[in-house]
């Protein structure tokens, strides 16, 4: 009895605790590149860019790489595809599967940039949305030697470079339910998508760590990489915490370290 106590307290805890130890782990893990905030500089080109300003060159060809799940929205990127066209510039969107694992993908990316290079006789410039920024970074770091004189840069919008608590979150060993979750993610993405359920364990903060240490990024590649934020009003946030603690006053909550992402 007092094992199956120790057992379960011990899952309600992991349950909990979630990502809150993993998060920001690989700005402080030593080896790492130094990371520059550019946010400055960003804001400033974003601004030209909406008064109709931009410096981009036409030297380059664009891909676009979409993120999960992106396979089932139609017009997803035609947008951002359409603006680049509009001024004047080649672009491509990547026709990978989006649930697929990022070393699939990888390879895959590996073969657009090849075509895309030998075909334009250009550099290729890459711009990465949530997953499909993990799996550009992936593609120039394992196959670094036969990329890096044809990519310009990598641009990565909110993408999961470290690791994701949302995956993580979702299919923690150890945890309340781990195993129901599992099944239920696996009928998801494998039977009803028809994907690979690496997709989403890629995206764990395990998986992460494991390939960045075996993979690192071509240091002679520039990167750049962005999140946008939603903004939350204190009272907001207080009124949610008022009601959390009301409607579960014996919920132990663990009390979280603030960490930069």
């Amino acid at each position: 009895m007092q094992a199956q106590v120790l057992s379960i307290t011990s899952r309600v805890r992991k349950t909990l605790l979630g990502s809150s130890d993993d998060i920001g782990w690989l700005q402080h893990t030593p080896g790492m590149a130094p990371v520059e905030d550019g946010t400055v500089r960003f804001l400033e080109l974003l601004e030209k860019i909406r008064n109709g300003e931009h410096n981009l060159p036409n030297s380059f060809v664009y891909l676009l790489i979409p993120g999960l799940f992106s396979n089932h929205a139609p017009l997803y990127f035609a947008g951002t595809k359409r603006f680049f066209s509009k001024m004047g510039l080649a672009c491509h969107i990547a026709k990978i599967h989006s649930e697929a694992s990022v070393e699939h993908n990888a390879w895959e990316l590996k073969q657009y940039i090849d075509e895309l290079y030998w075909g334009s006789g250009k550099l290729v410039m890459l711009l990465g949305h949530s997953k499909g920024g993990v799996d550009a970074a992936a593609a120039l770091s394992i196959y670094s030697s036969d990329l890096k004189n044809k990519v310009a840069g990598l641009a990565l919008v909110q993408s999961p470079y470290a690791g994701t608590p949302i995956a993580s979150d979702i299919l923690r060993e150890g945890q309340i339910a781990d195993k129901e979750t599992r099944r239920i993610m696996e009928l998801l993405i494998c039977k009803i998508i028809k994907g690979d359920i690496r997709a989403m364990e890629d995206l764990t903060y395990d998986k992460r760590r494991e390939f960045i240490s075996k993979h690192q990024l071509p240091k002679e590649i520039p990167l750049i990489s962005f999140h946008s934020e939603a903004s939350i009003a204190p009272g907001v946030l207080a009124t949610m915490t008022h009601i959390a603690h009301a409607e579960l006053p014996w919920l132990p909550l663990p009390k979280l370290r603030e960490q930069g992402l």
